[in-house]
């Protein structure tokens, strides 16, 4: 009976998934990329070596998560403790991808 319910639910707050569903839900994930590889082109077009240039943009990707925490906790309109936690937690994610950085260089 459970089952049936539920596939019931899920059936009825099914979306029609098509082309342009899959694309939207890719370009969001894409564009978290856009900004650390502005940057390195940027370094490039300026002139700086490699090294630098994907310090830059590592250290670019991690102040973009903070940023973005920050924006949608901003947008959710969070009490002021659940916008501390989630800038805690965007911190902790900046941090893993610079130590990430630091740990395969």
């Amino acid at each position: 009976m459970r089952a049936a319910w539920l596939h019931g639910w899920r059936r009825a707050r099914r979306r029609r998934a098509g082309p342009s569903c899959a694309v939207w839900g890719r370009s969001r994930v894409l564009l978290g990329g856009v900004v650390p590889l502005l940057t390195l082109a940027i370094c490039w077009l300026a002139g700086v070596d490699l090294g630098p240039a994907l310090d830059i943009s590592v250290w670019t990707a991690a102040g973009s998560l903070v940023v973005v925490e920050l924006v949608a906790g901003l947008h959710r309109i969070s009490r002021a403790r659940s916008l501390v936690q989630d800038g805690v937690l965007s911190l902790a994610l900046g941090a893993s991808v610079v130590f990430l950085r630091v740990l395969l260089h």
